[in-house]
């Protein structure tokens, strides 16, 4: 009986969010918020850094005692089904290239979440978290990873309106 042994090297990289895997990866960036109003819109920037990107998928967390989402915005071209549903202070947004051929490619800001503000915008101090349930692929299928920036969005009122 003759044994051959191979050397396996796993690389983790616990930077992504959605896998411990080292793949190909996205950067989605997003910013803390003032709020100067009673609406709020938090823009969600991806750089797929060459990748064509052809599906994504977030799920973002919010105290609904005090902000309510509204809509989902996006600037993805009509070839995508973009999708949202919001319950019990969590929102799970994303889109699918339904062509699955030409993908989206370069730094762009495809979706922004709007919700407003229970009470007083002025008053309001709070977070929207961001839920390790996302996910990310190529025009071709292959998963992505996901290099976040931050995984809290603090929203803190200022009184100017």
């Amino acid at each position: 009986m003759l044994w051959i042994a191979y050397k396996v090297t796993l690389h983790l990289n616990l930077s992504f969010i959605n896998t411990p895997y080292d793949i190909t990866s996205i950067d989605v960036n997003l910013s803390n918020i003032t709020v100067t109003s009673n609406t709020i819109e938090i823009p969600v920037t991806i750089d797929t850094k060459g990748v064509a990107l052809g599906g994504v998928q977030f799920q973002f967390d919010y105290d609904p005692t005090k902000i309510q989402f509204e809509e989902l915005a996006s600037t993805l071209p009509n070839s995508w089904y973009i999708f949202a549903n919001a319950k019990e202070g969590k929102v799970k947004f994303g889109a699918l290239e339904q062509n699955s051929k030409i993908g989206t490619t370069g730094v762009l800001t495809p979706f922004k979440l709007k919700f407003s503000t229970i009470g007083n915008g002025v008053d309001i101090f709070t977070s929207v978290k961001v839920s390790s349930t996302m996910d990310a692929s190529s025009v071709n299928g292959t998963q992505l990873g996901i290099n976040l920036n931050k995984t809290q969005i603090k929203l803190t009122g200022y009184n100017n309106f």
